[in-house]
């Protein structure tokens, strides 16, 4: 008797069907190991997203315009504006300090840096180069900056920083 059509394993090498007299067994059979063949694929997978992935000391910035979304809500276009001198600006003392842009994140940049250092010395030029761009400028073109600075483990994903590891004493 024959309970199964004879390429339904077409594809499936893998597989090995035993033909029994009880369409309930060969099917359950043929479930168990088509779930065996699915698990094993997906442990592949996973394998090779973890050897995509990237674990290092780094130090990264993040950096946020004040008040950006309140003035993109009262002034989009003059927001927009001041959001391309903003990148610019920032963009020109990253490279000066060998950073490394991973992302911008609406107003925020996401920067990875080689050494602590090196974060903190970009930070404190780009808080520098805000005040002289700030002592000329009219009242309704003046932006700040916030500086964030994380030094730790991270996880890389392709070219992204996905997660980073905050370190805190327990007491």
């Amino acid at each position: 008797m024959e309970l199964l059509p004879k390429d339904f394993t077409k594809g499936f090498s893998r597989l090995k069907l035993l033909e029994v007299e009880c369409a309930n067994s060969v099917f359950s059979y043929f479930c168990c190991e088509l779930t065996n063949w699915l698990n094993h694929i997906s442990n592949g997978i996973e394998m090779a997203e973890e050897r995509a992935e990237q674990r290092r000391l780094a130090a990264i910035m993040f950096t946020d315009m004040v008040g950006f979304s309140a003035l993109a809500q009262r002034d989009e276009a003059l927001a927009l504006e001041l959001l391309e001198e903003h990148w610019t600006l920032l963009r020109h003392i990253f490279l000066k300090h060998r950073g490394h842009e991973i992302k911008t994140i609406g107003d925020g940049f996401l920067v990875e840096f080689a050494s602590a250092v090196a974060a903190v010395n970009c930070a404190v030029e780009v808080q520098e180069a805000l005040a002289r761009r700030n002592v000329d400028t009219s009242a309704d073109r003046l932006f700040q900056v916030r500086i964030g600075i994380h030094l730790g483990d991270v996880l890389l994903h392709g070219n992204d920083i996905v997660r980073w590891r905050e370190h805190r004493s327990k007491g």
